[in-house]
């Protein structure tokens, strides 16, 4: 009975090694563990920056996102990495703007076939900003979170639950 237990134990910690050698090894390093270590929400660690300021930029990026008519999953994403970023690095608030909207670009870059160029989304700022820092800026997120933008996104949680629901919907009725 304690062989059995000590095996079935020995069996599961394979089992996790191996899983985490093949997908560290074909996946990188974003398969096994987040990019970053974002135990925080981002207000907890922001001095300048509210909930409340988060959720208006978020709707103003949600305005931009729709101008550009770009995916659903670029939108997820954005939010994502700007969550992402502001758990880990304190920011000013003349600077949430340009992180709003260079997320916004490493979104569409990752997620859509035509992404804006970065000359349309700094005319949307009213020119606030200069291509340089919005190119440093990028540089920067993606260094902050090891260059991992597969990121889990609620979207793709929510497909799959109202697919999984959709499924059970067509088994109820027959």
């Amino acid at each position: 009975m304690v062989t059995l237990f000590i095996l079935s134990t020995l069996i599961i910690y394979i089992f996790i090694y191996f899983k985490q050698f093949w997908a560290s090894r074909y996946f990188g390093p974003c398969a096994v563990a987040p990019p970053t270590q974002a135990q925080n929400r981002p207000w907890e660690i922001q001095i300048d920056i509210t909930p409340q300021m988060r959720g208006i930029l978020i709707n103003w990026l949600i305005e931009v996102h729709l101008k550009f008519d770009l995916m659903q999953d670029t939108l997820y994403l954005m939010v994502t990495l700007l969550d992402f970023y502001l758990s880990v690095v304190v920011i000013r608030k003349t600077d949430m703007q340009s992180v709003g909207l260079t997320s916004l670009l490493l979104s569409s870059k990752y997620e859509d076939i035509w992404h804006p160029k970065v000359m349309e989304l700094i005319s949307i700022s009213a020119e606030t900003y200069t291509r340089e820092q919005m190119l440093g800026l990028e540089t920067k997120i993606l260094k902050t979170l090891n260059f991992c933008l597969n990121l889990p996104t609620p979207y793709v949680f929510v497909l799959r639950f109202l697919r999984e629901l959709h499924k059970e919907a067509k088994s109820w009725k027959t």
